[in-house]
Protein backbone atom coordinates (compact mmCIF):
# COMPACT_ATOMS: atom_id res chain seq x y z
CA UNK A 1 0.00 0.00 0.00
CA UNK A 2 1.14 3.52 -0.71
CA UNK A 3 0.04 6.37 1.56
CA UNK A 4 0.60 9.99 0.67
CA UNK A 5 1.58 12.18 3.59
CA UNK A 6 3.91 15.03 4.35
CA UNK A 7 4.64 13.78 7.86
CA UNK A 8 7.72 11.62 7.49
CA UNK A 9 8.29 11.27 11.25
CA UNK A 10 5.36 8.87 11.69
CA UNK A 11 5.63 5.21 10.89
CA UNK A 12 3.63 3.56 8.12
CA UNK A 13 1.63 1.68 10.76
CA UNK A 14 0.57 4.94 12.43
CA UNK A 15 -0.52 6.41 9.09
CA UNK A 16 -2.51 3.25 8.30
CA UNK A 17 -4.23 3.44 11.71
CA UNK A 18 -5.17 7.07 11.05
CA UNK A 19 -6.71 6.12 7.70
CA UNK A 20 -8.62 3.27 9.38
CA UNK A 21 -9.93 5.60 12.10
CA UNK A 22 -10.96 8.16 9.47
CA UNK A 23 -12.88 5.47 7.59
CA UNK A 24 -14.79 4.55 10.78
CA UNK A 25 -15.81 8.19 11.20
CA UNK A 26 -16.97 8.33 7.57
CA UNK A 27 -18.99 5.15 8.11
CA UNK A 28 -20.70 6.65 11.17
CA UNK A 29 -21.65 9.79 9.23
CA UNK A 30 -23.00 7.68 6.36
CA UNK A 31 -25.08 5.65 8.81
CA UNK A 32 -26.38 8.85 10.44
CA UNK A 33 -27.41 10.30 7.08
CA UNK A 34 -29.20 7.09 6.12
CA UNK A 35 -31.09 6.48 9.36
CA UNK A 36 -31.81 9.90 10.83
CA UNK A 37 -32.15 12.04 7.71
CA UNK A 38 -30.46 15.03 9.31
CA UNK A 39 -29.60 16.42 5.87
CA UNK A 40 -33.09 17.96 5.54
CA UNK A 41 -33.14 20.81 8.02
CA UNK A 42 -36.35 22.53 9.10
CA UNK A 43 -34.63 25.70 10.31
CA UNK A 44 -31.33 27.10 9.11
CA UNK A 45 -30.19 29.31 11.96
CA UNK A 46 -27.19 28.12 13.92
CA UNK A 47 -29.33 27.20 16.93
CA UNK A 48 -31.92 25.34 14.82
CA UNK A 49 -29.24 23.29 13.06
CA UNK A 50 -27.58 22.42 16.37
CA UNK A 51 -30.91 21.23 17.84
CA UNK A 52 -31.69 19.14 14.78
CA UNK A 53 -28.25 17.54 14.75
CA UNK A 54 -28.50 16.75 18.48
CA UNK A 55 -31.97 15.29 18.00
CA UNK A 56 -30.67 13.15 15.13
CA UNK A 57 -27.74 11.92 17.22
CA UNK A 58 -30.03 11.03 20.13
CA UNK A 59 -32.41 9.21 17.79
CA UNK A 60 -29.47 7.33 16.28
CA UNK A 61 -28.19 6.36 19.72
CA UNK A 62 -31.65 5.11 20.72
CA UNK A 63 -31.87 3.05 17.52
CA UNK A 64 -28.48 1.47 18.16
CA UNK A 65 -29.46 0.71 21.76
CA UNK A 66 -32.74 -0.83 20.60
CA UNK A 67 -30.79 -2.87 18.07
CA UNK A 68 -28.56 -4.15 20.87
CA UNK A 69 -31.43 -4.97 23.25
CA UNK A 70 -33.49 -6.71 20.58
CA UNK A 71 -30.44 -8.55 19.21
CA UNK A 72 -31.48 -7.28 15.79
CA UNK A 73 -29.46 -9.01 13.05
CA UNK A 74 -30.69 -6.97 10.06
CA UNK A 75 -29.48 -3.54 9.00
CA UNK A 76 -29.90 -0.44 11.11
CA UNK A 77 -31.68 1.33 8.25
CA UNK A 78 -34.31 -1.43 8.18
CA UNK A 79 -34.79 -1.06 11.93
CA UNK A 80 -35.14 2.71 11.52
CA UNK A 81 -37.77 2.20 8.82
CA UNK A 82 -39.76 -0.19 10.99
CA UNK A 83 -39.61 2.11 14.01
CA UNK A 84 -40.54 5.13 11.85
CA UNK A 85 -43.49 3.26 10.35
CA UNK A 86 -44.78 1.89 13.65
CA UNK A 87 -44.01 4.87 15.87
CA UNK A 88 -47.61 5.72 16.70
CA UNK A 89 -48.87 2.15 17.16
CA UNK A 90 -49.53 0.92 20.67
CA UNK A 91 -47.57 -2.31 20.36
CA UNK A 92 -44.58 -3.78 22.12
CA UNK A 93 -41.60 -2.84 19.96
CA UNK A 94 -39.52 -5.90 20.84
CA UNK A 95 -42.28 -8.38 20.04
CA UNK A 96 -42.89 -6.51 16.77
CA UNK A 97 -39.20 -6.71 15.88
CA UNK A 98 -39.12 -10.38 16.85
CA UNK A 99 -41.99 -11.13 14.47
CA UNK A 100 -40.25 -9.20 11.65
CA UNK A 101 -37.11 -11.26 11.56
CA UNK A 102 -34.90 -10.48 14.51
Amino acid sequence: MIFLTNNFAWSAKTIAELYRARWEVETIFKELKQTCQIHDFIGYSENAVKWQVWAGLIAHLLLRFTRHLAKWKNSLSRLAGIVRGCLWLKKDLFSLLDSMGC
